[in-house]
């Protein structure tokens, strides 16, 4: 399962995509595994990151792998400071990379 957030998720928002997770987890999902693609994401902050990490928790207790697809670098300098990077990446991943194809961000660095 494939769940596409855009916009901002931040403290305001994040309990609007909670409500959304729980309803989709809400039936017996043993064994089933959800990906967050966070590429349509302009802004994550910490509110939007706890929301993310408790699904991630609870899902995980009920035998439902919860991973990050696609997102911005913005979201994994947050994951990074915070000390989650290991939490959200896919399986398979390096760890320094946390995302689909990890941390795009438009501008290019030289």
């Amino acid at each position: 399962m494939v769940l596409y957030v855009s916009g901002e998720l931040d403290r305001l928002t994040a309990p609007l995509l909670a409500t959304h997770l729980d309803e989709l987890l809400r039936d017996d999902a043993h064994g089933t595994s959800l990906t967050i693609d966070l590429a349509g994401t302009s802004f994550v902050d910490i509110g939007g990151l706890n929301t993310l990490l408790d699904v991630h928790r609870r899902a995980g207790a009920r035998g439902i792998v919860v991973r990050v697809g696609e997102c911005r670098a913005q979201f994994v300098r947050l994951l990074r400071v915070t000390g989650t990077l290991g939490l959200m990446a896919a399986p398979g991943r390096p760890r320094s990379r946390a995302c689909g194809p990890f941390g795009r961000d438009r501008r290019r660095r030289r």
